[in-house]
């Protein structure tokens, strides 16, 4: 790699607006990539450095390339901090259903919990969706992005009943199953069952019902939300007061 080429995606990785024009004009590769495949766009387009991000687009940085996980700056823009850097990729034509290796897409990445744990991406769904993005499409285990929404390990006040209704607000099925022939109401219960205590998951849950889910549905070992949390009494409770029955 030319020296150039390692000070501009330094300079973007630092935050360093003056070092990635000085790179450039130097004659950089404005497309030039770090060990791993990812160019300065999307290392700058991960911490929404807006003005990095307009000056590697004004010099013709290619918004598509993708790392050697199949990310593109639009994925990182949306795994991180997303919100303007995400508008600013689609106003210059970013592909807004362009996985990565897992096919996991940048809606994906943008509504999962655990890439967001201090922040409500909810006001972003709208943009991508109208950009184009497919709103039910799958990742490699047919997990849809209003599963990824409610799939969190760890930490249940990372998940966001506002990200959700914006997902079934723009169309998210919420009768879609995954590999397993699960619902993104088996994904809640199954996985968050700290927060199925709190009022915070009370109120997943019924954005999920409000939006038509079932909360009998089965999977395909023939079991509903109920059966998969039999042992936790006091979330049993919890269910069978939020309308569960099976």
């Amino acid at each position: 790699m030319s020296a150039h080429n390692e000070e501009l995606l330094a300079a973007a990785e630092g935050f360093d607006l003056k070092g990635v024009k000085a790179a450039l004009e130097a004659g950089a590769d404005v497309d030039a990539r770090a060990p791993g495949g990812r160019t300065a766009l999307m290392s700058a387009s991960m911490r929404s450095f807006i003005q990095i991000m307009e000056v590697l687009l004004g010099a013709g940085a290619s918004v598509d390339l993708q790392a050697a996980q199949g990310e593109t700056a639009l994925i990182c823009a949306a795994s991180g901090r997303g919100g303007e850097s995400i508008r600013l990729l689609l106003d210059n034509g970013a592909d807004p259903n362009l996985g990565d290796r897992n096919k996991k897409r940048p809606l994906m990445w943008m509504v999962d919990p655990g890439f967001h744990r201090q922040s409500d991406t909810s006001a972003s769904v709208a943009p991508l969706v109208r950009a184009g993005a497919r709103i039910n499409d799958r990742d490699d285990a047919d997990r849809t992005a209003l599963m990824w929404a409610v799939t969190e390990f760890g930490d249940e006040s990372a998940l966001r009943p506002s990200v959700i209704a914006a997902l079934v607000e723009n169309g998210a099925d919420v009768g879609a199953t995954d590999v397993n022939g699960e619902t993104a109401m088996f994904h809640l219960v199954r996985n968050v069952d700290l927060a199925l205590a709190l009022d915070l998951g009370a109120a997943c849950i019924q954005v999920l019902l409000d939006a038509g889910a079932d909360p009998n549905a089965k999977n395909n070992k023939n079991q509903t939300p109920l059966a998969v949390v039999k042992n936790d009494l006091e979330l049993l409770d919890l269910l069978r007061g939020l309308g569960f029955t099976a």
